[in-house]
């Protein structure tokens, strides 16, 4: 999977999450700032968010691409990233993300 299109999962697992179980302000803040929907090339709104992303993936990325398997576990770090650099309240997110098998296709 592409680096971009992992990125829109990452986004639509948090988004989803977020209308169906959670009043989360930080998930309100993170995922305003990462929505690919805005901007016609899918980039997040603010690119800090993007590279940060990028960042908490480059060691799972193999030519160009990361495994769907890894998609998780590094929107895992990118969460927790978040939490302890910005001060992010994410843990009923991360809890979420941890508990829950994810088919992604």
């Amino acid at each position: 999977m592409s680096i971009q299109e992992a990125y829109i999962v990452m986004y639509n697992i948090l988004d989803d999450y977020y209308c169906r179980e959670s009043e989360n302000d930080s998930l309100a803040s993170l995922l305003s700032d990462m929505d690919p929907n805005i901007f016609s090339d899918k980039r997040a709104v603010d690119p800090a968010t993007y590279n940060d992303w990028h960042n908490c993936i480059s060691c799972y990325i193999k030519n160009g691409e990361i495994g769907e398997e890894n998609i998780i576990v590094a929107l895992k770090e990118f969460l927790i990233y978040y939490q302890q650099e910005f001060g992010y309240h994410l843990e009923d997110v991360i809890n979420f993300i941890s508990d829950k098998d994810f088919s992604i296709s």
